[in-house]
């Protein structure tokens, strides 16, 4: 069992005002990990902030701040490299186990030495091929860095099958470094109850996810005109960061256009309790993604037992859930979605029985039932690099 592990992360582990996936994965991590292992260290890769303390369990908090970040996000990613390397290299010889988020963050392990290479175990999270998916242009130097890290890891865990493929196809990664354990949901925080559909009201409809084009944003509100063309009145509200000014105006031009400005809220980040609340407020969950690799806010709306539509072609949630039981897969356009959102709206008793549904939907992704499957896999992995050094 490793006694002395890293936690190396560009994501906050403090999302009080962060919804990002990536950031409540290290918070969970950093949470659970000092009950694991003797000694667990935090490495956040990114500028001092004298406002954050070491969360509780955590021997030590250090940062480390990445040159080159004042350009597009790939260049930066690019062009930060280098002082990562330079810190595994100097100190990864301290740890057993070193847990790294982002494949971005592993740029340049080619540099990095062997002995110490064996101990990473990877959360990829969303690589250049998936960016490529959701209609952004990567450079090819980008993926091919990708290429080359993802090669020289041991262990790589993604939440989906789905993510699996793309990185044996796509990456040619050996599919033996890689497991599947999906992300896991806080009930506490998402608190699952049976639910009705008020008369007489408006539908209210929750939209997760950063405004951009991977989250096809657009196509959420064109949902909205595609239900008043059938004469149903409905609110939505889009919780998640600005994530692309660009992106959000063209959203905005269209709210505008369709005369929707009275029914569309754009509330950008919220603390978690706050979205949990807003979430509770509404009758539909929707997603229109391009890709996912999981869908974090899905299984949440699911697990809260709000009847939740998604586009089919977002195969990572059909891993882990089943058609009808709590979600429904439409056709990927906004008059599909409406329809199939009218009929649940239009008849209370299957609303009733969708929403009773998703609350049996999630059982498996519990927070807990999940931190033990990652327990139990940061533990194989450190067996398997002690294994190989005793081999050497």
């Amino acid at each position: 069992m490793p006694k002395q592990v890293l936690i190396a992360t560009s994501k906050s582990y403090q999302f009080a005002g962060d919804q990002d996936g990536g950031s409540i994965l290290i918070h969970q991590l950093v949470s659970y990990a000092p009950a694991w292992f003797k000694t667990v260290d935090l490495l956040l890769l990114r500028a001092v902030d004298p406002a954050c303390d070491a969360p509780p369990g955590i021997r030590k908090l250090d940062f480390l701040d990445l040159p080159g970040q004042d350009g597009d996000k790939f260049s930066s990613r690019i062009a930060g490299a280098q002082a990562f390397v330079d810190y595994l290299n100097a100190h990864g010889d301290d740890y057993d186990l070193i847990v790294i988020s982002h494949v971005s963050n592993v740029f340049g392990l080619w540099q990095v030495r062997e002995t110490i290479r064996r101990k990473i175990v990877l959360y990829p999270m969303f690589t250049g091929l998936s960016y490529r998916l959701a209609k952004e242009n990567v450079p090819d130097l980008y993926i091919e860095m990708e290429r080359r890290a993802l090669a020289l890891c041991p262990t790589i865990l993604t939440p989906s099958a789905t993510e699996k493929r793309q990185l044996v196809d796509g990456y040619h990664v050996d599919p033996h470094c890689i497991e599947v354990i999906p992300r896991g949901i806080d009930r506490h925080l998402f608190h699952p109850r049976e639910r009705t559909l008020p008369d007489n009201k408006p539908l209210d409809i929750v939209c997760i996810g950063a405004v951009r084009s991977q989250k096809n944003t657009l196509d959420a509100i064109r949902l909205l005109r595609a239900l008043a063309d059938r004469g149903v009145e409905a609110n939505l509200h889009l919780a998640g960061a600005i994530a692309s000014p660009d992106y959000a105006e063209q959203c905005r031009c269209l709210v505008d256009d369709l005369g929707l400005k009275a029914h569309v809220r754009f509330h950008s980040v919220l603390p978690q309790h706050e979205l949990a609340a807003l979430m509770d407020r509404c009758d539909f969950a929707i997603s229109v993604s391009r890709w996912e690799t999981f869908g974090r806010g899905i299984f949440e709306s699911v697990s809260m037992g709000i009847p939740t539509l998604v586009y089919k072609r977002l195969s990572c949630v059909w891993e882990h859930l089943s058609e009808g039981r709590g979600v429904r897969g439409t056709e990927n356009t906004p008059a599909a979605m409406a329809d199939s959102m009218l009929e649940l709206a239009r008849h209370p008793f299957l609303y009733r029985a969708c929403s009773r549904s998703a609350l049996l939907a999630t059982r498996a992704l519990d927070e807990a039932f999940i931190m033990q499957q990652v327990r139990a896999a940061w533990q194989r992995a450190s067996a398997g690099a002690s294994l190989e050094k005793e081999a050497m």
